[in-house]
């Protein structure tokens, strides 16, 4: 019954991910996904035990002290955010796929790690578990939007690029140019003005 749906996958897979090199971004996305969810999940099961006074186990999840102060798991983000990010940069000139891939990946981990506490950074205080932290859920999954439009083959500045190429003229290029500019602060301007 479902006879075709594997060849298609591993065409789609082949053709779309891997030929066009978006293994590394894709991998990236995985990575993201899974390490937000196991990350929500390990800091529900903590603040459940915490709550109903359980001691922590050698062996479970718990939290992170280093000279009595709780380090968050957006600090573990920010350092493999920085390295898998350096690392990104140096591989672009002459790295292989199986290290852009890895680098993707961890970048990934880091980039989700630091989005789940989001808003703890924005508002500058714990609101993890109050209503400002849903800041964070939904910057989750704005990155997500993102990069599944990445991986699609959508990206914000495709449709200036070619004309970009094409100019002969210094004032074709200062009008793509400036459009490009205007694009991100006018989608900003109608995100905010939808409350989104």
């Amino acid at each position: 019954m479902f006879g075709w749906f594997v060849p298609t996958v591993t065409h789609w897979f082949s053709s779309d991910i891997v030929h066009r090199g978006r293994l590394p971004l894709l991998c990236c996305l995985v990575a993201f996904i899974l390490t937000f969810f196991v990350t929500r999940t390990f800091v529900r099961f903590i603040r459940h035990r915490r709550d109903r006074g359980r001691p922590p186990r050698w062996w479970l999840p718990r939290n992170v002290y280093i000279g009595g102060v709780h380090i968050h798991h957006v600090t573990f983000g920010v350092v493999l955010v920085m390295i898998s990010g350096l690392s990104l940069v140096t591989l672009s000139v002459n790295g292989r796929e199986f290290e852009l891939t890895l680098a993707a990946t961890l970048f990934g981990i880091g980039a989700a790690l630091l989005l789940d506490e989001y808003a703890l950074i924005l508002h500058l205080s714990d609101v993890y578990w109050e209503e400002d932290g849903r800041t964070s859920v939904d910057a989750v999954f704005a990155a997500i939007a993102v990069a599944g439009l990445l991986i699609m083959g959508l990206h914000p500045l495709m449709f200036f690029l070619p004309i970009w190429h094409d100019a002969d003229s210094f004032a074709w290029r200062a009008a793509v140019g400036s459009a490009m500019v205007l694009t991100l602060p006018m989608a900003l301007v109608v995100v905010l003005a939808a409350g989104v």
